[in-house]
């Protein structure tokens, strides 16, 4: 596995917080909040001796406002994974922030988790249901009473995703809303644009 920490917002939403410091890097119950989606790729290379297959070799991590305070953690962590720093003077978005890093990350699947998120995910059945789906992208959704007047996921048959926020429906409606975690296959790289644009 390898993997992709989503690191480069502008954090606009938290204005006073983020004036010189990136949103990631904000403290949530004494820790960064980059440090809870992290642990997902850590916990996931602890159990690489019984699952070899789960085990994260790489990790590239996308940064833009106030790159510092997000590589001065970095720094401090341990890294049992190569890590690549990917800046990005003008911001690409999801999607062409993950396009940019293809050639460090294509070689195995991604496990990609925004940075800016706290969240209980058990990770190794998001993986399992990947697999046993032999999906080329999973994303975890979850409930919320306002999905429909946030960015809903209509979900259809067999739990697949079959719109995102009214892309391909205005009449689309859903019950859940992307968790900013997911796990996709190396092909994902052919659809994504080097361009500014949205993974979704």
């Amino acid at each position: 596995m390898n993997s992709f920490l989503l690191a480069a917002g502008r954090g606009t939403r938290l204005k006073e917080l983020t004036a010189k410091t990136a949103k990631p890097a904000l403290p949530v119950a004494g820790l960064p909040m980059l440090a809870y989606s992290l642990n997902f790729f850590y916990s996931l290379r602890s159990q690489g001796a019984t699952h070899p297959d789960y085990a994260i070799k790489k990790l590239a991590v996308n940064t833009h406002h106030c790159p510092e305070t997000i590589t001065r953690i970095l720094d401090k962590a341990e890294h049992p994974w190569q890590l690549h720093v990917s800046y990005e003077a003008d911001l690409l978005d999801t999607g062409g922030g993950v396009k940019k890093c293809e050639a460090f990350l294509r070689d195995a699947p991604v496990l990609l988790a925004n940075a800016d998120i706290v969240a209980d995910v058990d990770i190794q059945k998001l993986l399992r249901f990947h697999s046993a789906r032999q999906a080329a992208l999973t994303i975890v959704a979850v409930p919320h009473p306002n999905a429909n007047q946030i960015a809903p996921i209509t979900i259809g048959e067999d739990d697949q995703v079959i719109d995102i926020n009214r892309t391909f429906s205005a009449q689309s409606t859903g019950s859940h809303l992307y968790a900013g975690i997911a796990v996709f296959e190396p092909i994902l790289f052919d659809y994504l644009k080097t361009a500014p644009s949205s993974i979704v």
